[in-house]
């Protein structure tokens, strides 16, 4: 009887340590998820009238990180946009694949800092799961970039990692990783061996075989300068690696001419 007691506690700690091995995600929205061109007023307005888009990739990187996890929130989704759009975006994530999550909007009448609503919620989640672990995928605007640095700060262990869009020129703060597409977190996260050999190529073909140039790098995006994906990565993406790196390229080369 005590046998199976014991057997019975080892199982359940298994299953326990299993269902938590996988990071929950914190992201933003704008230019992480769905393309928004916040570089200027007129811009953003011009870009409210746009259909709106994903990021190629980005639905199958969010479903590979949290597969195994049965609660019902499966990432957390932090974003100065106003809480009148809170339908509206989750309309707009559940159409495109994206698993259960929580949302957190500013409430733009008494909310008036952006950076300290984002700095407030992800501070309540990073302190709310005691058992959890996290990562961090937001892009480079100026605003990203202090949260980066105060989360760097705070020096969170239950954050495994920073992971910022490059959409403009500019330093990433220490502790952050910046990346151009979702196969670059799916890659590092490989490396971390937080993801399989599977699900990390299921990421680049997703974005590699995507038909839209706009989803894998909007024009707006900052143009990386010899990007190359795959430095001393194993051999298995190899394929990939080479047709990202070409996509890429060729889109930036057509746009400069």
């Amino acid at each position: 009887m005590f046998k199976w007691f014991l057997i019975m506690i080892a199982t359940f700690g298994f299953n326990y340590a299993f269902a938590n091995s996988h990071p929950i995600i914190i992201s933003g929205y704008d230019d992480v998820l769905k393309q928004a061109d916040n570089t200027g007023l007129i811009k953003s307005i011009v870009k409210f009238f746009d259909e709106d888009k994903t990021f190629a990739g980005m639905p199958e990187l969010f479903n590979v990180i949290n597969q195994g996890r049965t609660n019902s929130t499966q990432f957390y989704l932090v974003s100065g946009t106003s809480s009148w759009f809170d339908n509206q975006i989750d309309i707009f994530l559940t159409a495109n694949n994206f698993p259960p999550r929580k949302i957190f909007l500013r409430n733009w009448l008494v909310e008036w800092s952006n950076v300290d609503f984002k700095i407030k919620k992800i501070k309540m989640i990073l302190n709310s799961g005691p058992a959890e672990s996290f990562i961090v995928i937001i892009d480079n605007s100026s605003a990203s970039l202090e949260i980066a640095e105060t989360i760097n700060k705070i020096a969170y262990p239950k954050v495994l990692a920073v992971y910022l869009r490059k959409i403009k020129k500019g330093l990433v703060p220490s502790g952050a990783t910046p990346f151009t597409t979702a196969f670059d977190i799916a890659l590092a996260e490989y490396k971390e061996n937080r993801l399989n050999l599977r699900d990390t190529l299921l990421v680049g073909r997703a974005v590699l075989t995507n038909a839209d140039d706009e989803k894998v790098l909007p024009a707006y995006a900052d143009c990386p300068v010899n990007y190359q994906p795959c430095q001393a990565a194993a051999s298995e993406f190899l394929l990939v690696c080479k047709g990202l790196q070409e996509r890429i390229t060729r889109i930036c080369k057509n746009r400069a001419n």
